[in-house]
């Protein structure tokens, strides 16, 4: 992303300096280079840079700037900023990546309480693990997912793991519902 916004960078900065060639301290606000080579820090200096060229735009036009330029602009500005979900997934819009992330969250839900009804269902006959495997939610299971802080930077909220010992009982297969 960050090399596709370079040849517009490059164009916006030699219309700036020739724009603004008796002031260079504008024209130097037109060089802005993303020197962390961060997206966070591309996100900011595209959307200044398409501001200046907004503001400055009744200069800029006699020496080439045109609205199409400003358009592409701000595209790889809006390419720039939904990078995060849409640009990777794929995805036309923002709706279409919410519904996507409520399905998946869904589907993780139920194949959380069909784990738990397997683990009820194998230790039917022990009665201490089978109360623990029936107050067991989805998010006490990806809590126990989470990596295991050390020492005092433990959440002071947060329970201690507990520590389970194996059941010598067999697994059932879960059934196609």
């Amino acid at each position: 992303m960050i090399k596709a916004s370079r040849p517009w960078r490059a164009r916006l900065k030699a219309f700036a300096d020739q724009a603004f060639a008796f002031e260079p301290d504008v024209a130097e606000q037109f060089a802005d280079v993303n020197t962390s080579g961060t997206l966070t820090e591309e996100t900011s200096d595209l959307a200044m840079l398409l501001r200046l060229a907004k503001q400055h735009q009744a200069r800029l036009s006699p020496v080439g700037l045109t609205e199409d330029f400003l358009r592409e602009g701000s595209a790889l500005l809006d390419e720039v900023s939904g990078r995060d979900l849409l640009g990777i997934l794929g995805l036309r819009n923002r709706e279409e990546a919410m519904v996507l992330r409520n399905s998946i969250v869904t589907y993780a839900t139920l194949l959380g309480n069909e784990a738990r009804a397997a683990g009820v269902n194998a230790c039917w006959d022990i009665p201490e693990a089978k109360r623990r495997f029936s107050a067991t939610s989805f998010r006490d299971a990806l809590r126990r997912l989470r990596p295991k802080r050390r020492g005092s930077a433990a959440a002071p909220d947060e329970p201690a793991p507990v520590e389970t010992k194996p059941t010598d009982a067999k697994p059932v297969e879960p059934s196609p519902v």
